[in-house]
């Protein structure tokens, strides 16, 4: 299961590589256009962290594994808080609690979206009171049961694969231990 494992991580940092230095590029080129600064530093910032985490070895398994799903957490809160709800698009609602399951089981899944629960609120409790302004129509409300929905479903598809691949990873050390006796 270690090498499966592995595997979905090196898939999932190639395409984050990839498809980030796709987003990075017009990202930055639309951030100089309008003096967005800060956006220009985090986007080539995340693309050298995203590098990095392509580059790093296999041996640092946890470290890569954690360090993309931060990252996933970090692009994704970030462009939510700076530009709305759907600059990020909902993919890092998916995405965290995706790849915990994947990577570490159904706990880390649960744990995740544990997190994002914690999110959702700050966020709202930021929107209700007036100190988070996003340009746009988008209720609280309407926001709010959209982005519980994504969660919801990320917390069961993320909890289940966790639990199979765990499933997975006992049936197999089951199996070893009865090739050994």
């Amino acid at each position: 299961m270690a090498v499966w494992r592995r595997r979905i991580l090196s898939a999932v940092a190639w395409s984050y590589l990839g498809l980030g230095a796709i987003a990075a590029v017009i990202g930055i080129s639309v951030a100089i256009s309008h003096d967005i600064w800060s956006v220009v530093v985090f986007d080539t910032i995340a693309l050298l962290v995203g590098a990095g985490l392509v580059l790093c070895p296999e041996r640092f398994y946890r470290l890569k594994s954690i360090s993309l799903i931060v990252l996933t957490y970090t692009v994704g809160g970030y462009f939510s808080y700076q530009f709305g709800p759907f600059a990020a698009g909902p993919l890092w609602l998916f995405a965290g609690p995706m790849l915990s399951g994947a990577l570490f089981g159904w706990r880390a899944a649960l744990g995740s979206i544990g997190f994002l629960v914690i999110v959702l609120f700050t966020i709202g409790a930021l929107l209700a009171r007036g100190s988070l302004n996003w340009p746009g129509e988008l209720g609280v409300g309407i926001w709010f049961v959209i982005s519980s929905s994504l969660v919801a479903l990320s917390g069961m598809l993320s909890v289940s694969i966790g639990v199979l691949l765990d499933g997975v990873a006992r049936a197999n050390r089951e199996r070893e231990d009865a090739i050994e006796a």
